[in-house]
């Protein structure tokens, strides 16, 4: 026999992004790059207001597991809520962010998004 495997979704997480800011407003998150036609990349969100017993592991992307959770410690979710959202409304307020990004490819023509930069635009 024979098999030939494909990549239908690959995934990067940020680490843990400071505000710097009690409570900011996010109003955006911007990405450059190429979507050929079949193709696209897929944003997520989650906030956190603290970490208890991390020490700088939400912001050592060595410290983080494949899936962008923490190695040691724990996060303080922002609202509660650890699940990732497309919505950047669910992240107002937080202090402290993490994006996602899921590169999604058409497996038939063998295509596969591109970025060339992102920016996640907010107010302190």
């Amino acid at each position: 026999g024979q098999m030939g495997t494909v990549t239908k979704v690959s995934r990067v997480h940020t680490i843990w992004i400071d505000a710097g800011s009690a409570s900011p407003g996010y109003s955006a998150f911007l990405l450059d790059g190429e979507a050929p036609p079949g193709t696209q990349v897929a944003v997520a969100f989650r906030g956190a207001d603290g970490f208890s017993g991390a020490g700088n592991a939400p912001f050592d992307a060595a410290d983080l597991d494949p899936y962008g959770d923490l190695l040691q410690g724990e996060v303080v979710f922002h609202d509660g809520a650890s699940a990732w959202s497309e919505h950047i409304s669910t992240v107002d307020g937080a202090r402290y962010v993490q994006v996602r990004l899921s590169f999604i490819s058409n497996i038939e023509s063998g295509a596969s998004p591109k970025l060339a930069s992102a920016a996640l635009v907010y107010e302190p």
